[in-house]
């Protein structure tokens, strides 16, 4: 029986159009850079002008390696800023890559490029932001990708609006971004938060102080977070700020860490706030908190 189907990569020829296709299958990028310093773009001596580094860089099935660093220059702003992005355009009809330029707008977003196969392409690079009056960029994003055995790594969430193809990992910082399909079979992006902090020290409050072997502490891994140890109470020491949890495990709003119990017979209501302040609400307490009364604190919660 035969098939309808066209194979290459047996013995025989295999065509540009075939290979492209292939090396960008195999590889599993569009895109990429071999490491963090190649092709990455700085701020370079002289008027608006872009240093570029050494490396290689591929795309396509097209691999580049530039030996010497080169240096670009922006043209003039006439008023406020503008967005401008560095590409490797890469033209097959030359069959050669050149580093460029492409004015922008006022708007951070990329602007139009090249996107074909097998014709001309542009591998965004950087979006560099220029000011009228200012001879040196203002701000540069470093849009670079470095495809790994199992996804990509890349610097900001701009470049998510370039590596859009269904099935797409992408790791910025501690968020996992994947490119998939909703129930109507629309490309979305999915987060996944990566996030683990290890257990971290809580400051404590005016007054109150740390128990030996019970440190206060704090562990964030991906949304959830998770606080334990106690704290040691001295006069004066306000019931209403125990300990302030840093910004980075706060909650969107009040949560309860459930019926705080000390070695003075004294109970009531333990309360985490938005802004991070632990206290003990009166309105839920019973008995007297003597001074030299440990309190024992442990709860969980989500951020975002």
């Amino acid at each position: 029986m035969v098939f309808p189907i066209t194979s290459v990569g047996y013995a025989g020829t295999i065509t540009d159009s075939n290979w492209r296709r292939m090396a960008t299958a195999a590889v599993g990028s569009l895109y990429g850079v071999d490491d963090f310093t190649s092709f990455r773009v700085t701020a370079g001596p002289g008027d608006r002008a872009l240093a570029i580094a050494d490396g290689g860089a591929f795309g396509l099935g097209v691999r580049d390696e530039m030996d010497t660093p080169i240096v670009l220059n922006g043209d003039p702003v006439a008023s406020g800023s503008r967005w401008d992005l560095v590409v490797l355009r890469r033209d097959w009809n030359a069959k050669e890559t050149t580093p460029l330029i492409i004015a922008g707008s006022p708007t951070k977003a990329l602007p139009d490029r090249y996107t074909g196969w097998g014709t001309m392409n542009d591998q965004p690079i950087a979006l560099v932001r220029f000011a009228a009056g200012q001879s040196t960029a203002q701000e540069i994003v470093d849009l670079r990708c470095i495809p790994a055995d199992a996804g990509v790594v890349a610097f900001d969430p701009l470049t998510l609006s370039y590596l859009d193809r269904v099935g797409t990992q992408v790791r910025i910082g501690d968020v996992l971004w994947t490119r998939t399909v909703n129930a109507t079979g629309s490309p979305q992006w999915v987060s996944t938060d990566l996030t683990d902090t290890g257990w971290v020290n809580v400051p404590l409050g005016p007054k109150w102080a740390a128990i030996s072997g019970y440190p206060l502490r704090v562990r964030r891994v991906g949304p959830g977070v998770e606080i334990r140890g106690a704290v040691k109470q001295a006069t004066g020491a306000s019931l209403t700020n125990l300990a302030t949890v840093p910004a980075l495990f706060r909650p969107v709003g009040n949560v309860p860490l459930g019926t705080a119990r000390t070695n003075s017979s004294y109970s009531g209501g333990l309360f985490l706030n938005a802004a991070g302040s632990i206290g003990i609400d009166n309105d839920y307490a019973s008995g007297v908190l003597a001074p030299g009364a440990y309190v024992m604190i442990h709860g969980n919660w989500f951020v975002g």
